[in-house]
């Protein structure tokens, strides 16, 4: 066995279904090295998808594809199978991505199951907001008590993760002016900095900065608007961007406040937004504002003069004597009319939005805040992610580096948008020195996807498509890419996986259980996934992994997706029985405890109500008299 070439040995294992594959990885090393081949288990991923057809003459051949094939050198391509034709097809990741098909082979097939975190306080307070903290492994979010806490997310030994309460604050210590946690439906209320160890929490009008070393709230910033999204942690450690309910504002995090007043109104920071017609404003320094007129910031912005402004870079101000702070807040800010819902900060200076109006805002934080350009979409968007390699099915004149994935609503259904990024025409990578102001086109101009499901480019350079009848049948809430796969969740609690085409179905799935009955299986429950966050694990010898385990949010509640099976063996599934019934047991003990402390309170209560009753009737008046 050892004497056969790999290649060979990987040709007869290809007969064997995935059970089986399994089976050689334990026999030894050479079998083993040869059972996890990446050529091996990617035809198993391409056996069970939908297009594993096309070896039956199903449906009719696909065009070849732009990119050479994967496996052999262009010039054999003419020598491949059909059905190593089909799988090249098939196969939409990018040509310059190495990928662990055998990890992705159990992202897509694998069962699934939900781990939920647990209240250990026996409260169950709800969660209004969760953001990932440094690599996946923590988690930082605020509960509806206004306490902060941080959970730990790291794998086990089995791999699979579990939910431990690492620190929590006392309640209230979140600065909410009047508007309580619970009110608060914001999905991105909370944005973390893992290199500064701060967070900031977003509740009403009010942005809190929290120091995760001690828990607790070292300034408060109040906007003029209700905060209607914050942008999210990137590996670049860039500015936050926060966007409220009629403007767009960018904050530095590294640069914080030391406050020489005691009284809590002083400590809040106020941060004007005067309304006015043009697309970038500027706060008016003649009403009352913390703002010192001897600013650092030069006329407008801290742009350089040159064509290609540098990185961004902060500039300081002068605050009043109470403050003595390092101004964090850029004085100039964008009028974003609704807010909103999505921020994502794509490459080093892109700002890309999305919400209730009919198209993507895209800023460049060195122009900030002149628009860069608009992407229309026509729907209502709730979601913004990117995947790093270009569109899939793009044609050769595309000139791209990234995949915006959109999604949202239209005309009551869900809608997934995919857009090449950067999505300008080359040459008009300069904003335009006019302050554009965006406004709504036609439906006919958006993209039928029945007409043309595939492609949509302008100028042959930029691509779009748009998914709006097979996506979901109502609105998508969350979106993320995982893996080679897209996932997204909708408004009736599902979580659907496709294709980087935006329209392959992969798989699906309820985070909701489901009962049976003498009509049939239906869903039980009304949880749905508001915000989803893949907990991407380190890739492997053989690349990136497809299998990383999703933490999603319903809005009360946090829990993780996961394909690891929940227990690792036989030992930790009666730990984790004998868990339960510690819990239950000592739920129990409390309530009877409780229930034995009313009946001594009650017992008390009548025994004394007995005694006055005696008492009084000593001195019981009798007619007559009087």
């Amino acid at each position: 066995m050892e004497s056969l070439p790999e290649e060979i040995v990987v040709d007869v294992l290809d007969y064997l279904n995935p059970n089986d594959l399994l089976s050689a990885q334990r026999t030894c090393s050479a079998l083993s090295r040869s059972a996890r081949a990446n050529r091996l288990w990617r035809n198993k991923c391409f056996e069970k998808s939908p297009s594993a057809s096309m070896r039956n003459g199903t449906e009719r051949p696909a065009q070849p594809p732009a990119k050479a094939p994967r496996l052999y050198d262009a010039d054999d391509s003419i020598r491949e199978s059909p059905r190593a034709q089909a799988v090249n097809r098939w196969d939409l990741s990018a040509q310059d991505e190495t990928v662990d098909w055998y990890s992705e082979y159990k992202g897509r097939y694998a069962p699934l199951h939900a781990h939920w975190v647990a209240d250990q306080t026996r409260q169950q307070l709800e969660i209004k907001g969760i953001a990932t903290l440094g690599g996946f492994d923590q988690a930082v979010g605020f509960l509806e008590d206004a306490s902060i806490c941080i959970w730990d997310l790291s794998q086990g030994p089995s791999g699979k993760r579990k939910f431990k309460e690492l620190g929590r604050s006392k309640p209230s210590v979140l600065f909410t002016d009047g508007v309580t946690p619970g009110e608060s439906l914001v999905v991105d209320c909370v944005s973390t900095f893992p290199s500064q160890q701060k967070a900031f929490i977003a509740i009403g009008n009010i942005l809190n900065e929290v120091d995760l070393n001690t828990l607790r709230v070292v300034s408060h910033s109040k906007y003029a608007y209700p905060i209607t999204a914050l942008s999210q942690s990137t590996p670049l450690d860039l500015p936050l961007t926060v966007g409220t309910q009629w403007s767009l504002h960018i904050l530095d995090p590294r640069l914080s406040v030391i406050s020489t007043s005691k009284a809590n109104h002083e400590r809040v920071e106020e941060i004007p937004a005067i309304s006015g017609k043009s697309t970038a404003i500027l706060p008016d320094f003649s009403q009352s504002s913390i703002f010192s007129r001897s600013s650092n910031f030069g006329s407008s912005a801290p742009f350089s003069d040159d064509d290609m402004p540098p990185a961004w870079t902060p500039r300081v101000s002068n605050l009043l004597p109470s403050h003595q702070r390092q101004n964090p807040h850029w004085m100039a800010y964008a009028r974003v009319e609704p807010g909103p819902l999505s921020i994502l900060h794509h490459a080093d200076n892109e700002i890309l939005l999305a919400g209730r109006y009919p198209s993507i805002l895209s800023y460049d934080r060195r122009y900030f805040p002149r628009l860069q350009y608009v992407i229309h979409s026509g729907g209502s968007l709730s979601a913004l992610a990117t995947i790093p390699h270009p569109p899939a099915r793009a044609s050769a004149s595309v000139s791209s580096s990234a995949t915006l994935i959109a999604a949202g609503e239209y005309r009551g259904r869900g809608s997934l948008e995919l857009y090449s990024l950067p999505h300008v025409k080359p040459g008009q990578n300069q904003p335009s020195q006019e302050l554009p102001l965006v406004t709504d086109t036609s439906d006919e101009d958006i993209l039928d996807p029945e007409a043309n499901p595939s492609t949509s480019s302008s100028g042959g350079t930029l691509f779009s498509y748009k998914n709006r009848q097979e996506a979901a049948s109502s609105k998508i809430l969350a979106v993320a890419s995982h893996g080679t796969k897209i996932v997204f969740s909708d408004s009736e609690g599902g979580l659907k996986w496709v294709e980087r085409d935006g329209r392959s179905l992969v798989r699906k799935w309820n985070i909701n259980g489901f009962e049976v009955n003498h009509s049939g299986a239906s869903v039980h429950g009304d949880q749905v996934a508001r915000k989803i966050v893949p907990l991407d694990a380190p890739s492997s010898a053989h690349g990136q992994r497809g299998d990383a385990d999703l933490l999603i949010w319903t809005g009360e509640k946090v829990g993780i997706v996961s394909t690891n099976p929940q227990f690792a063996d036989h030992e930790e599934l009666v730990k984790e029985l004998e868990e339960q019934d510690d819990f239950q047991n000592a739920s129990a003990r409390e309530e009877r405890e409780k229930a034995e402390e009313y009946s001594k309170t009650m017992r008390m209560a009548l025994e004394r109500q007995a005694d006055e009753r005696r008492w009084m009737s000593q001195f019981r008046l009798k007619r007559g008299y009087f």
